[in-house]
């Protein structure tokens, strides 16, 4: 990979969730919900939800997302079950 990044010399946190929602070719809703767990969680570091399971988790059991649960159990098992 280039030291510029995967879609050019972008640094930070913010540009790296939109690239790797990019990478992972997310639909508009996907990326309006994952952009909704950033806001609502409070997450400092929004990339870290590609990585780390338990926001997901934390997402899933929140009254915040109550309409969402299907689409972010799907997410979950695409990017972390077994």
């Amino acid at each position: 990979m280039s030291p510029l990044g995967i879609f050019g010399p972008k640094t930070g946190h913010k540009p790296l969730f939109a690239d790797l929602c990019q990478y992972h070719g997310l639909d508009k809703k996907t990326k309006l919900l994952l952009k909704n767990i950033v806001l609502k969680l409070d997450l400092q570091k929004p990339a870290e939800l590609f990585v780390d399971p338990t926001i997901l988790t934390k997402a899933l059991k929140s009254p915040d997302f109550a309409d969402s649960v299907d689409d972010l159990q799907e997410l979950y098992n695409n990017w972390f079950a077994d």
